[in-house]
């Protein structure tokens, strides 16, 4: 009876010793970053309502910014405000009526602060948001990005239809996963 006893313990303290090494392994691993599923993820970057999203990217640590390239799919519209968060911190930046933004092309104009940003339709529009853009008294406060980082970034757009005026507003919902290129 005694012999079985001493065989059970040790069979337990041999697998358990295995089993505790196995574990710190697997602990070793996931904090070097071997088993972060975020690497696998592809860039992506999609809109909801209005906008279609054909490009995007993330840049930093120099100049921290997020730079979209939007399709408007509906009418002539009016963006009104931004909300850009981070996902991973969930720090939101506003970006309330007052915002300066990029645009390209003869669809878009977004060049001073304090009013709307007009959209014509079918037009594609370059939207670049930079830490440190200053929007008449408020300061777009990007958090800070790190080259080679994946980020997701969540971007809410209120716009409203010219032609049905400011009283329709609707937002648009975006989201934006990159791997934050060097700058």
């Amino acid at each position: 009876m005694h012999k079985k006893g001493q065989a059970a313990l040790e069979f337990l303290t041999t697998y358990g010793w295995a089993f505790l090494i196995i574990l710190v392994m697997i602990g070793a691993l996931a904090y070097f970053g071997v088993l972060n599923p975020t690497r696998f993820v592809p860039d992506t970057c999609t809109f909801s309502g209005a906008f279609m999203c054909e490009d995007s990217v993330i840049t930093g640590p120099t100049t921290d910014s997020v730079v979209i390239k939007l399709r408007n799919s509906v009418e002539e519209v009016q963006v009104t405000a931004i909300t850009l968060t981070d996902m991973d911190t969930g720090i939101d930046t506003y970006l309330v009526t007052d915002f300066m933004l990029a645009g390209d092309g003869a669809g878009c104009s977004a060049t001073v602060f304090g009013g709307p940003m007009t959209v014509k339709a079918s037009s594609v529009c370059t939207l670049t948001l930079t830490r440190g853009a200053i929007a008449t008294g408020s300061m777009l406060t990007l958090p800070d990005f790190a080259a080679g980082v994946k980020k997701k970034v969540k971007i809410d757009m209120t716009y409203y239809s010219t032609s049905s005026g400011a009283s329709f507003t609707k937002t648009s919902t975006g989201e934006v996963v990159a791997t934050v290129q060097s700058n």
